[in-house]
């Protein structure tokens, strides 16, 4: 009797380890919970709209939870489609075994999608003039995005969201008078801070990089005093990169076949960000500030030639 009870809980305890590798694994693949998921997400907003996939659930059985993950799906906003890679969510099992998810966090991947494609998605949520604008600038690039959004019990978005990724070989074109290409960089956005990583792109003349951006906001305004200093350290390094070629080789002609020093002391002059150096011009009361010279260099004309 005891050798048979000892056989069955050995068969019963197999049977559970070879159910949860599996399940940890490889996982089950259902579609019974898609609808469920399309009137959470419509909590949130009832224009959004999912076209899903089957979810596949994988256990956890270490925090008991499962893992619930639909690859390929869509998401609509007015009918106006973006393509995602992947939307992954954790499940308890208490509310798995009651036949309803209830979860209340929720991570987005997108494809790499253009540029364009995004902006004309987010002007079906929010038609802006600084969105139709930026439609009309941005003339190439791809992004990915991935987001982590948290979601309260009454299906509002919570405020400790997390968006970040990547833009790659975008190209801006302002009016047809100033080009910036292959803009690449990382971001990182939460909640009135924006962090920008690795960055780099090129204009005209001038080559810019930098390893990192910060941006916050203060009510209602941005303080984007940083790209101020950072354009100011590249001028900076510049002028010392002058300085010590001309320390190391004197006037000499350059190893490129440029004008040497020169050439060095003249590339201090550009400017990426003209007009935001041109307000503190601006900013100051008439009566107070010096004659302004050369006043091309910010683009606008000194008082005495308007």
């Amino acid at each position: 009797m005891k050798n048979n009870i000892l056989k069955y809980f050995i068969l019963l305890l197999s049977v559970l380890v070879i159910l949860t590798v599996y399940l940890s694994t490889v996982g089950i693949e259902t579609d019974k919970f898609n609808n469920q998921i399309k009137k959470r997400i419509s909590l949130i907003n009832k224009e959004i709209d999912l076209d899903l996939k089957k979810i596949k659930l994988i256990l956890d059985p270490f925090k008991l939870k499962i893992y619930a993950k639909t690859v390929g799906a869509t998401v609509y906003f007015s009918k106006r489609p973006l393509e995602l890679e992947s939307i992954k969510t954790q499940v308890s099992l208490s509310s798995l075994i009651k036949n309803k998810i209830s979860s209340s966090n929720i991570e987005v991947k997108t494809k790499s999608i253009l540029l364009n494609d995004l902006i004309k998605f987010i002007r079906a949520t929010s038609n802006k003039p600084e969105l139709f604008i930026l439609e009309k600038i941005v003339k190439k690039g791809h992004v990915i995005i991935d987001l982590s959004l948290n979601i309260d019990a009454k299906g509002k978005l919570k405020n400790d969201y997390i968006i970040e990724g990547l833009i790659k070989d975008a190209s801006i074109n302002f009016l047809n008078r100033s080009n910036i290409k292959n803009i690449n960089f990382n971001f990182n956005f939460q909640k009135d801070n924006y962090q920008f990583d690795e960055i780099n792109f090129k204009t005209e003349k001038v080559n810019f990089i930098s390893k990192k951006l910060n941006v916050k906001k203060k009510k209602n305004s941005f303080l984007i005093d940083a790209i101020v200093e950072l354009e100011e350290s590249m001028v900076k390094w510049r002028h010392s990169h002058a300085r010590m070629v001309e320390r190391i080789m004197g006037r000499r002609i350059g190893t490129g076949g440029t004008s040497g020093v020169d050439y060095l002391d003249k590339t201090s002059q550009y400017r990426v960000f003209k007009d935001l150096w041109a307000v503190r011009t601006i900013l100051v009361k008439s009566d107070k500030r010096p004659v302004l010279i050369n006043p091309d260099f910010y683009g606008f004309y000194s008082e005495k030639e308007a």
